[in-house]
């Protein structure tokens, strides 16, 4: 009761994942914690749980793609709503999708949410 937002975090020894990833998501979350001035760990964890009177946050979004979810938590930030972050077992599959393009596109979403919010 005293957390208004749960979220799950892959930065911990319960995760295991490749090297290359690990530095990308190192970059990545140094990266977002300068430019929104937050302090979480692990913005792109897919899992969430939010207080139902806290869900205002998902009104107005302006991103839809994978930044999404850092605009959430931004808001929720300037909300100062009660984050806390919990460690989840996670097992890096090899196959994937991301390209450096997308990290591209992500900072890119960084400062539109900055400065849009």
């Amino acid at each position: 009761n005293k957390y208004n937002l749960i979220i799950w975090t892959r930065n911990s020894s319960l995760a295991k994942r490749n090297i290359l990833k690990k530095i990308f998501w190192k970059l990545a979350k140094i990266i977002t914690n300068i430019v929104l001035w937050t302090n979480i760990s692990d913005t792109q964890c897919w899992f969430k749980l939010f207080k139902r009177e806290k869900i205002d946050i998902f009104n107005n979004l302006k991103n839809y793609w994978w930044s999404f979810d850092i605009e959430i938590l931004y808001k929720a930030f300037l909300k100062n709503y009660k984050i806390k972050e919990i460690p989840v077992k996670w097992t890096e599959i090899e196959l994937s999708h991301v390209k450096f393009k997308d990290y591209v596109k992500t900072f890119i979403d960084l400062i539109k949410i900055k400065f849009y919010n």
